[in-house]
């Protein structure tokens, strides 16, 4: 192997590196919305739900 190819690899392991970082974040990410899709998702049905019953008792 000579400098040229040990220098390559070094870089493509550090890019590696750096693509592996971001997947955590953008995952960490994904988590954040989908745990705020759902909170959001409850309370409208929770809202839907008290609306429903307020209009039809009166």
């Amino acid at each position: 192997m000579n400098v040229a190819n040990t220098i390559e690899l070094c870089r493509l392991k550090e890019m590696l590196l750096y693509q592996k970082e971001k997947r955590k974040e953008i995952d960490f990410q994904i988590e954040i919305l989908e745990l705020l899709i759902r909170e959001t998702a409850k309370k409208e049905k929770e809202e839907t739900r008290k609306w429903l019953d307020e209009e039809l008792n009166t």
